[in-house]
């Protein structure tokens, strides 16, 4: 199997071209799954400095930022 890995080794490559009704419920899925990633990401951040807000006289949650 020698399949070209990268777009510069395709034979045709500075024609580069590619079909965009195949490619967009694949890129839409990857954005969707970066979503929840991020959002999941947001929660930890917000679990991990929040028991250092309620433990602590000297930071308020309003005043700390991600």
């Amino acid at each position: 199997m020698n399949d070209p890995l990268w777009i510069w080794q395709q034979p045709n490559w500075q024609q580069f071209s590619w079909q965009a009704e195949a490619l967009a419920p694949l890129l839409r899925a990857c954005s969707q799954a970066q979503g929840r990633l991020l959002g999941m990401l947001g929660a930890k951040c917000r679990a991990a400095w929040m028991p250092c807000c309620r433990t602590s006289s000297h930071l308020q949650p309003s005043r700390v930022s991600s």
